[in-house]
């Protein structure tokens, strides 16, 4: 009998650790304009599902430390599968009014500065019995490691509370919300939360908008037609990786084929080449500039060779809206300025003039110089920029050569020496200095001559090219 006992006791408590609740965080919003007053933490499980020994964690990223607990027992799942904890009796559909355990916001106003997270855990007999849920943690990894403690599931999600730009989203409708697009549950926040401009508490949540990077890019007034919209795209390659965007393309390229996108936490892996599919990604206008941000991306395929990802050749005037993002190609024009104190150079076909800037690191050719010139079209402070990768995307066709010339026996009268480049049949004579300069010389090998009367006449073979 009293083995019995211990067995039924042991079955009872068998029974107690692991009947639980299927359950899972399904969306939450943590900031909304000005005070915090309306966010909330939604979750989705089967209807009639007891909460008990159910409790929220909240905690703090730097430090790892518990800043808030609720216990959910006495409640059960509703019959349409959502369970709304709240901030206030404002929030729609919902369950229980938590107070501040629905508004966490540690990660920071800048929202880079490190990871918070939300846990969901069945906690039937004490501390032993403990079982993770669900997990979600937001906010990109700080740069120390004191405040990158995560505690969700593989890899964080965003901190979307700093993305709004006041020239298109109105700091009333403005929130930072996170959700679940799909039925399948990746273990993964990267992939399983998107950012929405939509907030679903209590009801159906919004699913991604699959579309190409034409529809994203395509604009009638400078914005795209469907910013503010989460989207999934496929397959896009890298045209361009920078510090902390990359730009991606149609496999066609060309007009409207072409968009940035900010900050992806996968970033530090693509390279240009590659073929990569975007989960999830919400279309944003950053003072005009389109981008994708709160990205989640996966490989397609590694390693073409960027040599093949071709640019698509425009004329100078053509370099505007519908070629924003788009890897472009412009050829035989003319540097007219030197960097300025932003590092900021022009190019010119003798109509139109363009800004050079240097999110890369290239050498930049001199000015008169003619060159073919590739890169990103980019837009910010209120005009395009055109984006170099590196030196490979500057081809000089034409060279300004200039020398000195030096007689022998009388240095200091070196005026009259003629100089001809040989296969081309050009010439000039130095001035009182001995200087002479052939400002447009076409990229190839050339035999110099000099000839002075009374000298022996010297011959050289100068290589033009490569920026010599």
């Amino acid at each position: 009998m009293k083995r019995l006992t211990l067995f039924l006791i042991f079955a009872v408590l068998s029974l107690a650790v692991f009947a639980r609740p299927y359950v899972i965080i399904n969306e939450f919003m943590y900031d909304t304009p000005g005070n915090d007053t309306n966010c909330y933490v939604e979750l989705k499980g089967t209807p009639g599902a007891s909460l008990d020994s159910v409790k929220i964690y909240v905690i703090n990223g730097n430090g790892g430390t518990t800043d808030d607990l609720l216990s959910l027992a006495g409640y059960t799942i509703p019959a349409d599968s959502y369970f709304v904890i709240a901030q206030s009796s404002n929030v729609p559909n919902f369950d229980i009014n938590a107070g501040g355990t629905a508004d966490y916001q540690n990660s920071g106003s800048s929202g880079y500065n490190g990871v918070d997270n939300i846990l969901l855990v069945y906690d039937s007999i004490g501390l032993a019995s403990r079982v993770v849920l669900d997990a979600v943690g937001y906010g990109l990894p700080a740069t120390t490691s004191a405040d990158s403690i995560f505690r969700g599931e593989v890899w964080p999600t965003y901190d979307v509370s700093p993305y709004r730009d006041t020239l298109t989203i109105p700091i009333s409708i403005y929130f930072a919300t996170m959700a679940r697009y799909s039925p399948m549950d990746l273990n993964n926040n990267y992939y399983d939360f998107a950012h929405f401009m939509v907030k679903t508490p209590g009801a159906a949540n919004k699913t991604t908008k699959s579309v190409s990077i034409y529809d994203v890019q395509y604009s009638t007034d400078t914005l795209s037609a469907i910013r503010d919209t989460t989207i999934t795209c496929e397959p896009l390659i890298v045209t361009a990786v920078f510090d902390t965007i990359y730009y991606v393309s149609s496999a066609t390229g060309g007009e409207w084929n072409g968009v940035c996108v900010y900050r992806d936490i996968n970033q530090t892996t693509w390279s240009v080449g590659d073929s990569i599919r975007l989960i999830h990604g919400l279309v944003y206008e950053n003072y005009k500039r389109t981008e994708i941000r709160s990205a989640g991306t996966v490989l397609y395929a590694m390693g073409n060779d960027p040599s093949v990802i071709i640019p698509t050749e425009i004329v100078l005037g053509d370099a505007g809206e519908s070629y924003e993002g788009v890897l472009i190609k412009l050829n035989n024009v003319t540097v007219v300025t030197a960097p300025d104190a932003n590092g900021e150079w022009k190019v010119s076909n003798g109509t139109d003039t363009l800004t050079v800037d240097n999110l890369a690191s290239y050498t930049v050719p001199s000015i008169g110089a003619k060159i073919n010139i590739a890169g990103i079209l980019d837009y910010s402070f209120g005009i395009y920029k055109l984006q170099p990768r590196g030196n490979s995307d500057i081809t000089l066709l034409f060279y300004s050569i200039e020398g000195t010339v030096s007689l022998s026996d009388a240095p200091a009268d070196s005026s009259g020496t003629i100089v001809t480049i040989d296969e081309i049949n050009l010439s000039d004579t130095t001035d009182v200095h001995g200087h002479f300069i052939f400002p447009d010389v076409p990229s190839d090998t050339y035999t110099f001559i000099f000839e002075h009367s009374g000298y022996v006449t010297e011959s050289l073979i100068y290589y033009v090219n490569g920026g010599t």
